[in-house]
């Protein structure tokens, strides 16, 4: 009687099917989902143009910039006032409408915890 035989032990190719099964379907959706990252991603580019700053007030700063995205889609922009140090004393976040020329405005009121010198436009998302 062999090792084998004796306790049971079966080929490792009948094992390894399974794997190579799990395996390819592993692949299958990282694949999917790669591309359809890169389709989705690739659509939603956000650019941010003509920012104006008013800090003229200690505890509120006005940031007015355009946007330009895709026509039709939304977009979130997180707006912050700056100290004259650089730190961050006020941070918001302002929703925009979707627009059909894909082109918009907007004026944000960001409340600071200090006196602010400028401000920016952080970053804005498409949704």
């Amino acid at each position: 009687m062999s090792l084998d035989e004796r306790y049971g032990r079966r080929p490792a190719r009948a094992n390894r099917r399974p794997l190579i099964a799990a395996l390819a379907v592993f692949v299958a959706v990282a694949l999917a989902w790669a591309v359809w990252a890169a389709v989705g991603l690739g659509r939603a580019s956000v650019t941010v143009g003509q920012v104006a700053v008013d800090a003229s007030d200690p505890g509120l700063v006005r940031v007015r910039f355009a946007l330009s995205l895709a026509p039709g889609r939304p977009a979130v922009c997180s707006v912050r006032a700056t100290a004259p140090d650089g730190s961050v004393v006020g941070w918001g976040d302002v929703e925009l409408a979707s627009s059909a020329s894909g082109s918009t405005a907007a004026t944000a009121e960001i409340r600071t915890s200090l006196p602010a010198s400028g401000g920016g436009v952080g970053t804005c998302v498409a949704r």
